[in-house]
């Protein structure tokens, strides 16, 4: 179908007025005095339905069929558009009632709709079928020149054909100096990894305190007590702060989210305890002891 005839069978659906409502199926439009009135598509095409049967009762499975042909929805779809139906004309029209609800079976509009005639399509203008009436000479200085009727007589210009391979080459030019003098092209530095802490023994379980200042760890120091203890080096300082003296092995310190206190686990035979200690020393607090396993 070409678009004339689409076009002209769009012009024939009909039009419905009720009350001071139009509704234009051609453009899915909704109208109030004129005033456009913004509705879902689905919520449209069922106004559009109850038009189209006004005055009869259209049952659930009618819609159901008509609205969503290839689909299975539950009723409360149904209720959910005729419910924003209601809604819309109800806020513009208060007092009046255009959807009738028939309990358990469907519904039915009512009130008076009246169709309107769509809006004529403008006449196509007559061709003239007089001999040369397509054409029209140009008088004036040179040759004559004839051309079509309604069409702009414009002269051609022929384009030089090196203007695109001078583009393209000035593109690579500038993308090749680009690439080769753009300052992120420099060596990037080398990042070297710095010691902290420097003292002779084993540290291990490092954790930063939450403000990053502070770094707890274990550390083994002393070979005369083969034990780790829990240490605090502040950055920038020499030397770490020791904070526990026990015999005992202790173990995975961590930062309480303020950094009040420092928690680690302390093994002992078969024991396993979690202690808290303030990260500049003081006394300990046990918090929770279980057996290993």
């Amino acid at each position: 179908m070409n678009s004339e005839s689409s076009h002209d069978a769009s012009l024939s659906l009909p039009c419905y007025r009720f009350g001071p409502y139009k509704v234009d199926p051609s453009e899915r439009r909704l109208q109030h005095n004129g005033a456009s009135v913004e509705l879902t598509p689905k919520a449209f095409e069922t106004l559009l339905l109850l038009l189209e049967n006004r005055g009869r009762l259209l049952k659930k499975d009618h819609f159901m069929r008509s609205l969503w042909p290839d689909s299975t929805v539950e009723e409360a779809n149904l209720a959910h558009y005729i419910s924003e139906l209601r809604r819309v004309l109800q806020e513009r029209s208060p007092g009046e009632k255009f959807i009738e609800t028939v309990p358990k079976l469907g519904y039915r509009f009512v009130g008076p709709v009246e169709n309107v005639r769509p809006r004529e399509a403008p006449a196509p203008e007559p061709r003239s079928e007089a001999p040369g009436a397509g054409v029209v000479r140009e008088v004036g200085s040179g040759p004559p020149r004839f051309v079509e009727k309604g069409v702009e007589a414009t002269p051609r210009v022929r384009k030089p054909v090196w203007i695109l391979p001078a583009v393209l080459i000035a593109a690579l030019v500038g993308a090749t100096g680009w690439w080769l003098l753009w300052p992120t092209r420099e060596s990037k530095p080398i990042l070297v990894a710095v010691p902290f802490t420097t003292h002779p023994g084993a540290e291990f379980d490092p954790t930063f305190s939450p403000d990053g200042n502070q770094v707890a760890f274990a550390g083994l120091f002393d070979e005369k007590e083969p034990n780790a203890e829990i240490y605090v080096k502040s950055v920038g300082s020499d030397k770490p702060l020791r904070l526990t003296f026990a015999p005992e092995l202790d173990l995975q310190p961590s930062w309480a989210p303020d950094g009040s206190y420092i928690a680690f686990i302390r093994l002992k035979d078969d024991l396993s305890t979690i202690y808290t200690i303030p990260p500049l020393g003081g006394v300990e607090r046990k918090v929770y002891e279980t057996k290993r396993l």
